[in-house]
C-alpha cells in the first residue's frame, strides 16, 4: 500500500560494504553508516558518498557546466580496425614500407593505445597505423596492400570494414585525429588527460576530444585532485581500483564557467604577475593573486583561466622533458648492458609481475620489499620511479636482478649521471601539480574543510 505523504528532506542512511559479513551484518552496516543528502539521489548517477562529499559535488555543480555540455558532446573514441595485426605496425616495418615507396607515408600515421595515454604527457612507443580509410586509392600503394594481402582472409571476416576488405570501417571525424586534442585512456587509476598537438591517431582504448590553446585550461581541470575526487563518485571501478572513462561518465565532469570581464591589458598583466611568481618559486604569492581575482566585483576568472592554462603548458613541457631525460638514462644503460640483452629487458619489468608456481621470482620479490619498503610493495617501474632511488637502492636493484656485477661501477656512474636531474623534473612537476590542485579548489570556492575532506579520500 502506498500513500500520498509530506515530502521528506531528512538524510538517507548509507553504508559501503566492504566485506561480507553475513553473521555481524546488521552491526557493521549501524556502525559504518553515514548519511546522505536526498539530493544525491536524483538523475540517472547517484553520489553516495556522504554529506560531506556531496556538498563539495553541489558546489562544483553549482559554479559548472557538464563537459558534454562544454564540447558541444564532441567527444570520440579511438579507431577499430577489426584486426589490428594487419593495420598497427612499428618502426621497422614503416620504414620498410616508405622504402619501397615514399608515397606510403601519405597513409602511414603515428598511433597510440590507452597505456601510451599519461597525465600531462604521450609516451609514444612508435607505433603507426595504415591509414586505408574508405575510398583510398589502393593502387597508389602497392607495398602498403602487398602487406594487407598477407592478412586478406582475417580481413574479409570483418564485420567492422569499410566496402573492401583492405579499407578501414567508416568513421566521420578522421580530421579531428590530426587537429589539437585532449586524450584520455578508457581505463586508469586516476584522471589522465593529455594534451596533443603533434596529430597522434588512437586506438579504441582511448577517447578525445578536440580543443585548442584556449581549452589547454581543461587539462588543469581534469586532471586536478578535484575531478578525480568527483570521479570517483559516479565511474564504475574494476579490478585493481581503476576507473572506467566511458563517455557517460566523462561528460558528466563540472567544468567551472568562466566568463571574460577584465580588460585585456589588465588581464594580460596579472597573468604575467602570476606567472613571475610561479617562476620565482613564490607560491603562495600566485595564490593570493588568485583569491584577488576570484573576489573582485565582476570576478576576474578569466585571470585564473590563462594561469591554468600557463600551469598545464608548464607541466606539458616539464613531462616531456622528463621523458627525454629517462630516455637518456635507459639508452646509457642499454648501452652497458648489451652483452645480455635479457638482463636490461628485466630491469625494466616491473616488480610485482610473478607469476603463480615461480618461486624463484616470488623469493627474489620478497627480498626486493624488503630491501625497498613501500616503494617495492607496489608496481616498481623504473621509468615512472627512479626518482625515489637511492644509489644503495639502484645498487641492490642491479646486483639482485641483474647479477651483472663486471658493469657495475659504469651503471652506477649511469645513476648518477642521470637519476639527480630526474629528480628536479619529478619536484618541479609534482610542486607544479600542487598549485594547480590549489587554484581549482578556489576556483570552485572550496573551503579548507572541503579541502581536507577530499584529499582524504584521493590521496
Amino acid at each position: 500500500l502506498t500513500s500520498k505523504q509530506p515530502i521528506d528532506e531528512s538524510p538517507v542512511k548509507y553504508t559501503k560494504i566492504r566485506q561480507l559479513d553475513t553473521v555481524n551484518l546488521a552491526t557493521t552496516i549501524e556502525s559504518d553508516e553515514s548519511p546522505v543528502l536526498r539530493s544525491a539521489l536524483t538523475g540517472d548517477y547517484w553520489a553516495l558518498d556522504g554529506a560531506g562529499s556531496q556538498s563539495i559535488i553541489e558546489k562544483m555543480k553549482a559554479l559548472s557546466v557538464p563537459l558534454g555540455e562544454y564540447v558541444s558532446n564532441k567527444i570520440f573514441y579511438g579507431i577499430k580496425t577489426g584486426f589490428n595485426e594487419a593495420f598497427i605496425i612499428d618502426q621497422r616495418t614503416r620504414n620498410w614500407l616508405i622504402a619501397e615507396d615514399s608515397r606510403n607515408a601519405e597513409i602511414i600515421k603515428p598511433f597510440l593505445v590507452g597505456e601510451d595515454v599519461k597525465r600531462y604527457a604521450i609516451d609514444y612507443k612508435k607505433r603507426y597505423i595504415i591509414l586505408t580509410r574508405i575510398g583510398t586509392p589502393i593502387e597508389r600503394y602497392p607495398a602498403v596492400f602487398a602487406h594487407l594481402q598477407r592478412y586478406q582472409e582475417q580481413l574479409e571476416k570483418r564485420w567492422d570494414k569499410g566496402h573492401h576488405w583492405w579499407e578501414l570501417r567508416s568513421c566521420d571525424y578522421y580530421e579531428q585525429f590530426e587537429k589539437p586534442k585532449i586524450m584520455f585512456p578508457d581505463i586508469a587509476r586516476r584522471c589522465q588527460f593529455a594534451y596533443d598537438s603533434d596529430g597522434y591517431f588512437s586506438g579504441n582504448t582511448t577517447y578525445f576530444m578536440s580543443a585548442g590553446d584556449e581549452q589547454k585550461y581543461l587539462t588543469s581541470l581534469l586532471n586536478s585532485s578535484l575531478v578525480d575526487f568527483f570521479f570517483r563518485t559516479i565511474s564504475a571501478l574494476i579490478r585493481g581500483d581503476y576507473l572506467r572513462f566511458f563517455t557517460q561518465y566523462v561528460t558528466q565532469i563540472p567544468i567551472r564557467r568562466i566568463t571574460s570581464t577584465t580588460p585585456d591589458e589588465k588581464r594580460a598583466a596579472l597573468v604575467e604577475q602570476g606567472v613571475a611568481h610561479y617562476t620565482s618559486g613564490r607560491r603562495e604569492e600566485v595564490l593570493a593573486l588568485v583569491e584577488s581575482c576570484l573576489a573582485s566585483q565582476p570576478e576576474q576568472g578569466d585571470v585564473v583561466h590563462d594561469l591554468l592554462v600557463y600551469l598545464a603548458e608548464q607541466m606539458l613541457v616539464l613531462n616531456k622533458r622528463r621523458q627525454e631525460k629517462v630516455e637518456d638514462f635507459s639508452n646509457d644503460l642499454y648501452s652497458i648492458l648489451t652483452t645480455d640483452l635479457a638482463k636490461i629487458a628485466r630491469l625494466w619489468t616491473p616488480m610485482n609481475t610473478v607469476k603463480k608456481g615461480d618461486v624463484d621470482k616470488a623469493r627474489k620479490l620478497v627480498e626486493a620489499q624488503n630491501e625497498l619498503g613501500t616503494l617495492a610493495s607496489r608496481q616498481l617501474d623504473l621509468h615512472n620511479d627512479i626518482g625515489l632511488l637511492s644509489e644503495s637502492q639502484w645498487r641492490w636493484l642491479l646486483v639482485q636482478r641483474l647479477g651483472h656485477k663486471a658493469n657495475l661501477s659504469r651503471s652506477i656512474k649511469v645513476y648518477r649521471d642521470h637519476q639527480p636531474l630526474i629528480v628536479e623534473l619529478d619536484t618541479r612537476i609534482a610542486t607544479t601539480d600542487r598549485l594547480i590542485d590549489q587554484l581549482v579548489y578556489r576556483l570552485y570556492g572550496l573551503t579548507a574543510e572541503e579541502v581536507a575532506t577530499l584529499e582524504a579520500r584521493v590521496r
